[in-house]
């Protein structure tokens, strides 16, 4: 297991800035599509998601790895002359097989409980680095929240929560493709491994227009 390190500069700031925290947890957390992956800028304008003013929502989550029994069946060739045997009921319709095994495989599962909600407010963004002007992270139960800025190099992570692993990264992308030869990624860190995932929402015009507090 190895710990996310960040070199990121912040501010912190206990139940600062303007959020309504009543409005906006109920809004982040109420049948949202999170996912994973990452934001792209461009400063060639093609395709550019982050720009100043971009508010995104963010959930971090936590996996629980455990192993489970798993029924697999074996892989046959239909086009061989070795036996297959089908268990076939009386009407004629396959019932099971009989070539299949039985093992133990490593199963994750979300914990809601665990997981924590906010935003990020983008206050500038260039090839060099990336500035929140805020980020907001809420309690468990949504009644209080931490508002932290942030501002990430090119190449550097930062840890939104607190838990010690990077939550964010800024970074490079790994394939150079035509029209984004300066892009930069802000990418959301899922560790299957250490059991830590970061996911984002985007929010349409609609939703920027109504200031992201109306909708409580």
């Amino acid at each position: 297991m190895v710990l996310g390190v960040s070199s990121c500069s912040s501010d912190d700031n206990d139940n600062g800035g303007a959020v309504d925290p009543a409005l906006s947890y109920n809004y982040i957390t109420r049948n949202r599509g999170y996912i994973g992956g990452s934001v792209i800028y461009n400063p060639t304008g093609t395709n550019n998601q982050l720009e100043p003013g971009t508010k995104l929502g963010i959930r971090l989550g936590f996996l629980q790895s455990d192993f489970a029994t798993v029924t697999e069946l074996n892989n046959i060739d239909f086009d061989s002359d070795s036996e297959i045997n089908i268990n076939v009921s009386s009407t004629g319709g396959v019932s099971g097989y009989t070539n299949y095994n039985t093992v133990q495989r490593a199963v994750s599962t979300d914990i809601p409980s665990r997981a924590r909600y906010g935003f990020l407010d983008i206050a500038s963004v260039s090839a060099e680095r990336i500035i929140f002007f805020s980020a907001t992270i809420f309690s468990a139960d949504g009644t209080s929240f931490k508002t932290v800025s942030k501002t990430l190099e090119t190449g550097e992570g930062c840890d939104l929560n607190g838990d010690g692993f990077d939550d964010v990264k800024y970074v490079l992308p790994p394939i150079k493709r035509s029209g984004y030869e300066d892009a930069r990624w802000l990418t959301f860190v899922c560790d299957e491994e250490t059991g830590h995932t970061s996911m984002y929402i985007t929010f349409t015009q609609k939703e920027k227009n109504a200031g992201y507090r109306r909708h409580g």
